[in-house]
């Protein structure tokens, strides 16, 4: 998430001034390359290169003309033959250099290629372009998608730092620990349970009414209750659940004696103090006594 972030400030941030800067640099180079191009060779170099023409011509005519002395002297057996093959090497170097200077002379009257001009036009229109896309800065949808990104790398952070939470195995209420079938090192497989919790704010009674007095047993009716362990006290109770079927009798007993055998579970949660009540306790319900308040 973090790197998602900083991808997303470098992208709205844009280029560096110095980039932006450098980018300029390189796009004057570039025309100032093509300046020169179009601009073809000084009037300088051009004399100089037919100065350097005329050296060499001279050059060639005097050695021209120290070949062709050594000739004569040659035929008449007056010249020795290393002097006469030194004269044909210097002629040969001397029209060598006329040619070069020559065609030198003749490139710089032409001026630039337009191969080369056409090249550094290029060039130039490509430096320009990407000097437009750094001062422009990055595009919208390239924001957009690191912006999306980053909240993908945020909900997956999230997702990741709700399971870790999840690893802690916590209470849903201020319990007491009834049993722990856990051992360190034990692996607990998903949704299978690994304590078993009392909870003393929600106690609560399972009684069974006769048939011949579920109509007493109302739902949300106050009833009063005795516990084995404490006699002398009396507890206040409601009513919040009355079973729908009979149970201990078939269904089909059709003989009053036999129905008057059924009986009806139900459920009493206990309202009030219930410091000294522990889970597990037998306790009677009193529906002929008013209850406590």
């Amino acid at each position: 998430m973090a790197a998602s972030r900083a991808e997303l400030d470098r992208l709205k941030s844009g280029f560096r001034v110095e980039d932006i800067e450098q980018a300029r640099a390189r796009r004057d180079l570039a025309k100032a390359t093509l300046d020169q191009l179009i601009a073809g060779p000084r009037p300088q170099e051009i004399a100089i290169a037919r100065e350097q023409l005329k050296i060499a011509q001279a050059t060639f005519e005097f050695a021209d003309s120290e070949f062709k002395r050594l000739d004569r002297l040659q035929k008449d057996q007056q010249a020795a033959p290393r002097e006469f093959d030194a004269a044909i090497t210097a002629r040969k170097e001397a029209a060598a250099k006329v040619s070069l200077a020559e065609q030198t002379l003749s490139m710089l009257e032409e001026g630039t290629r337009k191969e080369e001009i056409a090249a550094a036009w290029a060039r130039l229109a490509e430096v320009e372009q990407a000097l437009k896309l750094m001062e422009s800065g990055n595009r919208l949808e390239d924001i957009n998608r690191a912006e999306a990104q980053l909240q993908a790398a945020a909900s997956q952070a999230e997702s990741i730092k709700i399971e870790i939470e999840e690893l802690i195995v916590r209470s849903p209420c201020d319990c007491i620990v009834e049993t722990l079938d856990l051992r360190p090192g034990d692996l607990v497989a998903p949704n299978a349970p690994s304590a078993a919790l009392l909870d003393p704010s929600r106690l609560w009674i399972r009684a069974y009414v006769p048939e011949s007095r579920l109509g007493e047993v109302k739902l949300g009716r106050t009833v009063a209750l005795s516990v084995i362990g404490l006699p002398d006290r009396r507890f206040a109770g409601r009513v919040t659940y009355v079973a729908h079927e009979a149970e201990f009798t078939p269904r089909n007993v059709q003989t009053p004696d036999e129905r008057s055998k059924q009986v009806f579970r139900i459920k009493v949660t206990i309202d009030g103090p219930r410091e000294d009540l522990r889970a597990g306790m037998s306790a009677d319900l009193l529906f002929d006594e008013e209850p406590p308040k």
